[in-house]
């Protein structure tokens, strides 16, 4: 059998950007950045007009983004209750949004900005392009008369352009012509599924998670280019050039269904549970420092779940 399919999706702004929009006018609301702070009076400071205010808007030639899926697959039957699948997923983001602060100082000294009438000009555009593709390999069916699950390998790599949080030189000319970078998702992920019923009510699952680690950005932790964000990248280095380690959780699930009475004709019964949640206890670090002046750099400062153990009874009538 071949599938194959596409479509165009359009996407909304949401409500963010027309907040701050509405709030960073300029009037509503003053937001100042100070790059210099003195201590202890920063905020005085700037409420006192030390600093030019800064403002949220929207780019002359912004557009609704849209993003183009499409998808190709071949899948075969190896027995009667047995497949076999490869398929081809991608997508295209087309006019994204991104903001980037369009005001930043300009090289080579970043010294001033170039409107001293304001601070921070966080501009929205539509300058954002995604690029998505993988290729999946699916095997499911019943392989015995106890065993039926699925297996699940996917192989892809997703790219975009960089976004105003990105550390790159935010001038114009530099930010527009910066190449695409991967975003934060795994290259390779694996997941498996599989349920075996040995009789008398008892049922054993098994879930299997396992993929390769996540990039993330390694920044000088600096505000080298004076604007007011120290995620500053060293020379040459591009976006999420680390990579941090893989994700492996396994979850087991053992149930007994048993019979009650009947009564008028209908069958009742009562199903005892218990799943483990990451049965292995894994440690899974989920987010990595890559701030070279953090004393921390290369350590994880988050991670995914525990073992959980969780008990249930279900009640058919």
């Amino acid at each position: 059998m071949i599938r194959g399919g596409a479509g165009i999706f359009y996407d909304r702004t949401g409500p963010g950007p027309i907040l701050d929009m509405l709030r960073y006018d300029g009037l509503h609301l003053q937001r100042y950045v100070v790059t210099d702070p003195p201590y202890p009076n920063a905020v005085l400071d700037a409420s006192a007009g030390a600093q030019p205010p800064s403002l949220v808007r929207l780019a002359d030639d912004v557009a609704v983004p849209y993003i183009l899926q499409y998808s190709i697959g071949v899948e075969r039957q190896l027995r009667p209750p047995t497949t076999v699948a490869i398929t081809f997923v991608g997508s295209k983001g087309i006019d994204m949004f991104r903001s980037r602060d369009v005001n930043a100082p300009p090289p080579p000294d970043f010294a001033a900005r170039p409107d001293g009438a304001h601070g921070v000009v966080r501009q929205i555009e539509s300058a954002g392009t995604l690029d998505a593709a993988s290729v999946q390999f699916t095997l499911r069916g019943q392989m015995t008369w106890l065993f039926n699950g699925s297996a699940e390998y996917s192989f892809g790599r997703a790219y975009k352009t960089p976004a105003a949080s990105d550390g790159c030189r935010r001038t114009r000319t530099i930010c527009r012509s910066s190449t695409r970078a991967p975003i934060s998702t795994e290259r390779h992920r694996l997941e498996a599924f599989g349920a075996l019923t040995p009789g008398n009510g008892v049922t054993i699952g098994v879930s299997a998670s396992l993929g390769s680690g996540r990039p993330y950005s390694l920044t000088t932790g600096l505000d080298q280019f004076n604007t007011g964000t120290a995620n500053a990248r060293p020379p040459g280095v591009p976006r999420n050039s680390l990579e941090g380690p893989g994700f492996a959780a396994i979850d087991v699930r053992a149930s007994r269904e048993l019979a009650l009475p009947a009564s008028s004709g209908r069958k009742h019964s009562v199903t005892l549970g218990v799943d483990a949640f990451n049965a292995l206890n894994r440690v899974n670090y989920s987010y990595f420092v890559g701030n070279l002046s953090s004393p921390f750099f290369g350590g994880a400062v988050a991670a995914q779940p525990p073992r959980r153990i969780q008990f249930s009874l279900r009640v058919r009538y």
